[in-house]
């Protein structure tokens, strides 16, 4: 008794439209990170506070896709390479995670489910026990970009930073997420 997302394929339970519904995607683990992604989706109601994690990315150019699939309840999907990339970055190894991640918890072909979905996504951050914030794959200076930023302790600690260093930022904060708001 699933519902099909025309587009994919995809079989997923349809949710409630009463009792803020959304789908939990269970991202499995593996000890190989080179090893193809397997995740499962499940209507849960925020009223039941579960637990999980929201992913906050952009989606990427949603005609690059990514040419190997990942297993998504059970079937063969065929997702774009950002999604893809947090997907394989944020899989641990020996544990599932449960996640919020829009394009793969909501049916994008239903138009009424995604309004009642955006509607209630403040409500949906909120109540993730983290967010996680994709900015993508690691670049060339985006560790010495984070470790000036973690370095940071205050409004004015601004003098000891590089020329090297304000490129590396200014490179990290150019990413498309810092644009999408």
């Amino acid at each position: 008794m699933g519902q099909t997302f025309s587009r994919t394929g995809d079989q997923c339970l349809p949710l409630e439209k009463q009792d803020r519904h959304i789908r939990l995607l269970t991202l499995y683990p593996s000890p190989d990170e080179n090893a193809p992604i397997k995740c499962s989706v499940q209507p849960h109601s925020l009223n039941w506070n579960p637990a999980y994690e929201a992913l906050s990315y952009t989606w990427g150019d949603p005609s690059d896709i990514c040419p190997i699939s990942i297993n998504f309840n059970g079937r063969p999907r065929h997702i774009s390479t950002n999604p893809e990339a947090a997907l394989r970055a944020l899989r641990y190894y020996e544990f599932p995670r449960v996640l919020r991640i829009d394009a793969l918890c909501i049916n994008q072909d239903d138009d009424a489910e995604k309004s009642r979905q955006v509607a209630m996504m403040g409500y949906i951050f909120e109540s993730a026990r983290t967010v996680v914030i994709w900015l993508g794959p690691k670049s060339e200076d985006s560790d010495f970009a984070m470790s000036i930023i973690a370095g940071l302790h205050g409004v004015f600690d601004f003098d000891g930073i590089s020329e090297e260093g304000w490129t590396a930022l200014e490179n990290l904060f150019s990413r498309a997420w810092f644009k999408r708001i």
